[in-house]
């Protein structure tokens, strides 16, 4: 399951651009990332987890909003990460800008790979 982690400056999103850009991020995610070929790297939206979070007075943000993706690392991942990854940055930049209507927004995605093991006892249903 992976974790992406979003932040952006004070005021540069609102409430309800926030409720539109978590789907578009775990649909955005979920297609780059995944590899049906190999089930425990087999990703849907459903499986893609956003947290927002607003720059405060001590951050240093260089761009209006950053996403870093934690997600399990495999060889068929690793072997295109720069493809994934920028699959992933051109889809949300066309989100922001189009659907948003923020073309001059800033944006950058760091996916990060790694080994780990996701559990969860009463998974959500539906």
């Amino acid at each position: 399951m992976p974790m992406c982690l979003v932040h952006y400056k004070a005021g540069q999103l609102s409430h309800e651009e926030l409720r539109w850009l978590g789907p578009a991020i775990c649909e955005s995610v979920a297609r780059a990332l995944d590899v049906p070929s190999i089930p425990e790297l087999h990703l849907t939206p459903s499986e893609v987890e956003v947290r927002f979070s607003e720059s405060g007075p001590h951050d240093i943000c260089y761009h209006d909003v950053g996403i870093m993706i934690f997600a399990n690392d495999g060889p068929d991942r690793k072997s295109n990460l720069k493809e994934r990854a920028a699959m992933i940055l051109e889809n949300l930049t066309g989100v922001i800008g189009n659907h948003l209507n923020r073309p001059s927004t800033t944006l950058y995605v760091y996916v990060m790979l790694q080994n780990a093991e996701y559990f969860e006892s009463n998974p959500p249903t539906g």
